[in-house]
């Protein structure tokens, strides 16, 4: 959905999906996952995939547990967002200022 190097502020991602659909693949994707790889976890990729890090990803489990440290970077990053616009919202509030 969402390619590498791709940012908010980029022209080409107005066309990005409503915050609704994104959610809804979300909702069912543990389950769609489960019933498209349950049977093909140690089954090799043809080509692999080298993460930015140097990992080497060949099997379907391995990609998979990739997707989960990777997810968690991205939730790690959101966390961290809210905190930082929570405590601007709470500076305005307050009357002070963080410039």
């Amino acid at each position: 959905m969402f390619c590498p190097g791709s940012k908010p502020a980029r022209q080409d991602l107005l066309s990005s999906p409503p915050l609704q659909e994104i959610c809804e693949l979300l909702t069912n994707q543990v389950e769609r996952v489960e019933n498209t790889l349950k049977d093909r976890l140690q089954e090799e990729s043809p080509i692999g995939y080298t993460t930015s890090k140097g990992l080497r990803l060949l099997k379907v489990n391995e990609f998979l547990s990739f997707c989960l440290y990777h997810e968690g970077m991205h939730f790690e990053k959101i966390k961290l967002i809210k905190k930082l616009v929570g405590s601007l919202d709470n500076n305005e509030k307050n009357g002070s200022s963080t410039r």
